[in-house]
């Protein structure tokens, strides 16, 4: 084997290793979000820079979308169906969504550590659209996998399915219990990427 193939059969290695990591800790932290929602007031420890859990719940965010960018890009290149417009359209929506939110959960980092707040406007529009861009690029993103009959099914159907159910959650037209609703959109797209990163491990 050459060291060029040992270079790709490395990287790929890596990538899906973190596709499953990063799906692991995106899935984990909307549910134990969710956990802490059911009391109200409990999910504060979140957001102060003195508690432990601030730090904890961020650098699990800035880790999964880390991880998970790496893994959409390597699964770019195992993916026939690349040249879709419907996949172009998912992987640009899933990438600036995942790249946004890392920036802005690196911040928040930055802001504990040595104190941002000037920049707190900027950090809070960066998660928010990139959480939202994550969220909208898994539908095209799923429906493309779909046609792709070397792919797992069951990844896109967990796609196509949280999409819907992020809608319903954040604009309210549905009641839904906190905690079954991070199972529901984490656990759902936390899977779908532990899903594609075991398919990436096919071809290391």
């Amino acid at each position: 084997m050459t060291a060029s193939a040992n270079c790709k059969e490395s990287q790929l290695r890596f990538a899906s290793t973190a596709a499953i990591i990063g799906g692991f800790l995106m899935g984990a932290n909307w549910i134990w979000q969710g956990y802490l929602d059911l009391t109200a007031g409990a999910d504060s420890i979140l957001h102060d820079t003195n508690h432990l859990a601030y730090y904890v719940n961020n650098s699990m965010l800035l880790v999964a979308s880390w991880f998970l960018l790496h893994g959409l890009f390597a699964f770019r290149h195992q993916d026939p169906a690349a040249g879709n417009w419907v996949w172009k359209f998912g992987f640009f929506l899933s990438a600036l969504g995942l790249a946004l939110f890392g920036i802005g959960t690196a911040g928040f980092l930055f802001h504990g550590l040595i104190g941002f707040g000037f920049l707190l406007d900027f950090i809070n529009i960066s998660t928010g659209i990139g959480s939202l861009s994550i969220h909208l690029g898994a539908l095209p993103l799923g429906f493309a996998i779909l046609h792709h009959t070397s792919t797992p099914r069951y990844s896109s159907l967990l796609f196509i399915l949280q999409t819907p159910i992020v809608i319903v959650y954040l604009f309210g037209l549905v009641p839904l219990n906190p905690l079954l609703a991070g199972i529901l959109i984490g656990g759902l797209y936390g899977s779908a990427w532990t899903i594609i990163g075991s398919y990436m491990r096919k071809y290391v």
